[in-house]
């Protein structure tokens, strides 16, 4: 197997999408645990990058990875960024809403600045697009519910 370095600004991506994890959970969820875990999740979400150089890969190469590890946020790592997963769950929810405001610098920049630079960088017409918003309408249209 061939490994791949996951880049500084994917290292201050994953720690910037495990902090918005965290404040979600802990000032909107009120759960200080769950925020504790969900920065993990969000730390490792993009994982898979360190393996393939496949992006469109990287989910199923890290979800995969950690299922092996019997990781609990195996499945939220493997479906993440995928508006068509038959896997639904409060943190897949809002690993994806994270991914969605935070860019790739780690800056958080809201769902609508993401959706407009994914459009001017590929196309409206380009499948990132299509499937980005697809996924935003996913977020915002299914509640975070905890069990």
């Amino acid at each position: 197997m061939s490994y791949y370095a996951i880049s500084d600004n994917k290292l201050k991506h994953s720690i910037a999408v495990g902090r918005y994890m965290q404040k979600y959970a802990t000032e909107r969820l009120l759960d200080p645990e769950l925020g504790k875990e969900w920065f993990i999740l969000g730390y490792l979400h993009d994982i898979g990058e360190e393996f393939t150089n496949k992006k469109e890969e990287h989910n199923k190469v890290g979800g995969t990875i950690l299922k092996e590890q019997k990781y609990k946020y195996w499945k939220e790592v493997y479906y993440h960024g995928d508006p068509k997963t038959p896997y639904i769950s409060p943190a897949l929810l809002v690993l994806n809403l994270a991914e969605l405001c935070v860019g790739s610098d780690g800056k958080v920049v809201g769902v609508d600045t993401k959706l407009n630079k994914i459009k001017e960088k590929f196309g409206e017409d380009s499948i990132q697009y299509k499937n980005t918003k697809a996924l935003a309408n996913l977020v915002r249209n299914t509640p975070v519910v905890l069990k």
